[in-house]
C-alpha cells in the first residue's frame, strides 16, 4: 500500500471515529474495503467493494444503489434524504475513494512527477518547448479575442459531437495542437485518467487560448480560495510569456491531500448546506450565500486555511512554462493589476476532468 493511501486512511479513521454515526466495527470494515480497493484488479472486484461500502453506509442489503456514481461535481441530496446520511459523510467517502483510485492507477507508472503531484498538488515545468516550436507557437496568437473560457473563443482542435464520438479531433491551430500533444504526454502518466485516449480526448475538448485581463478590485469569484471538485482532477496552463505574481495562479501546496482537518471543515460546510436545504445541484446553484459556495466548489476563508496549516501562494512563472495543478486542492486567481495595460495574461488552458471516477 502506498504511503499516501496509508496516511489518508489514518486520517479517515480518526475523522469517522470522532465525527460520524458509524460504529467502530463499521469504520474498521470501511477501511478494510478501502484497502482492498487499491489492490483490486478487475472491474467486478471494484464493483463488489463499492456495493459493500454502500451497504454499510445505508445500513441496508440493497445492491447497486449508485451512491458512488458521479454525474457532476456536486453532492446529491436524494441519497442524503432517502437514507438519512447526514452523519455518514458520503461527500468525504467519495473523496477518499477517488483518491485511492488515482493512487491505484499510479502504481503502473514510473514517473518522477507523481511524487510531486501527490505531495504538493502542483507541477511547474520550465522551458517546456524547444526554441523552434516555441517561436512557431506565437504565430497562433494573432487575432485571438479576449477569452475567459472556451465558450468565448475557438478550441485549439475541432470538437463537435461527430468528432467527439469518434475520439478524433482535427487541428484548428497547427502549432497549438503540437503543444497539446506534448501536454498529453506529460499528464497521462500522472494517473488521473483511465488511459491515453481518454486523456487526449479530454485535453482536445477543453483546451483553448485563454486571454484575460485580471484587474485588481473587480468582482471576480475565481479570486476566492476554492476547490473545483471533491475528487482529484487536473487543470493545466501553458504560459508562453512570463506571468508576475499579481496575475499568477495561486495554490495552497499540499491542499490536495485530504487531512483530518480538511475533512472536518468540508463536512461542516456540506452539512450546513444540507441543514439550510441548499442542495448541490445545478438547478439550485443560484441559491447559495454570498460566501461563494457555487456548484459544489467549496470556498475557503483565511480561518479555514489557518486551521489546515495551509498558505495560498502565487506562482509567478517564466515564459514557456507549463503549470499543472490538482484542482481538488485549494486555489484561486491572483488579485490582479491596477493598471489595465499590465493586466493581460495569455495561456493555453484546459483540463482532464471526467466523471468516470470509480
Amino acid at each position: 500500500m502506498s504511503d499516501y493511501t496509508e496516511k489518508l486512511l489514518n486520517h479517515s479513521f480518526s475523522f469517522l471515529k470522532d465525527h460520524s454515526s458509524y460504529s467502530l466495527e463499521e469504520i474498521k470494515s470501511i477501511l478494510d474495503l478501502l484497502r482492498n480497493y487499491e489492490f483490486s484488479e478487475t472491474n467486478k472486484a471494484d464493483k463488489n467493494i463499492i456495493n459493500s461500502l454502500e451497504q454499510i453506509i445505508t445500513g441496508t442489503k440493497a445492491i447497486n444503489l449508485n451512491l458512488f456514481k458521479v454525474k457532476n461535481k456536486h453532492i446529491s441530496s436524494s441519497f442524503i434524504n432517502e437514507y438519512n446520511l447526514k452523519d455518514k459523510h458520503l461527500w468525504i467517502l467519495r473523496s477518499i475513494l477517488s483518491r485511492i483510485k488515482v493512487y491505484k492507477r499510479q502504481r503502473k507508472f514510473n514517473n518522477f512527477n507523481i511524487k510531486e503531484i501527490n505531495k504538493n498538488g502542483l507541477i511547474i515545468i520550465n522551458d517546456f518547448l524547444s526554441k523552434d516550436p516555441y517561436h512557431f507557437l506565437l504565430e497562433d496568437l494573432n487575432n485571438l479575442p479576449l477569452a475567459l473560457n472556451k465558450g468565448e473563443t475557438n478550441t485549439i482542435r475541432y470538437n463537435n459531437k461527430f468528432f467527439s464520438v469518434l475520439n478524433y479531433f482535427p487541428k484548428r491551430n497547427k502549432n497549438s495542437s503540437f503543444v497539446l500533444n506534448k501536454i498529453v504526454d506529460k499528464i497521462y502518466d500522472l494517473g488521473f485518467s483511465a488511459n491515453y485516449i481518454q486523456t487526449m480526448s479530454l485535453v482536445s475538448k477543453s483546451s483553448f487560448w485563454q486571454k484575460i485581463k485580471i484587474m485588481k478590485g473587480f468582482n471576480d469569484i475565481q479570486k476566492d480560495c476554492h476547490m473545483d471538485t471533491f475528487f482529484p482532477s487536473l487543470k493545466f496552463w501553458y504560459f508562453p510569456y512570463s506571468v508576475k505574481n499579481n496575475l499568477a495562479f495561486r495554490y495552497a501546496k499540499s491542499s490536495n491531500n485530504l487531512t483530518y482537518e480538511r475533512m472536518l471543515i468540508e463536512s461542516k460546510k456540506v452539512n450546513k448546506f444540507l441543514k439550510e436545504k441548499h442542495i448541490y445541484t445545478s438547478e439550485c446553484k443560484n441559491n447559495f450565500s454570498s460566501n461563494s459556495e457555487l456548484e459544489g466548489s467549496l470556498r475557503f476563508n483565511d480561518k479555514d486555511l489557518l486551521k489546515m496549516n495551509l498558505n495560498l501562494d502565487s506562482f509567478a512563472v517564466k515564459r514557456n512554462t507549463l503549470l499543472i495543478a490538482d484542482v481538488s486542492g485549494l486555489h484561486s486567481r491572483s488579485l490582479g493589476e491596477v493598471n489595465e495595460n499590465k493586466s493581460l495574461r495569455i495561456g493555453i488552458h484546459g483540463n482532464i476532468r471526467h466523471y468516470k471516477i470509480f
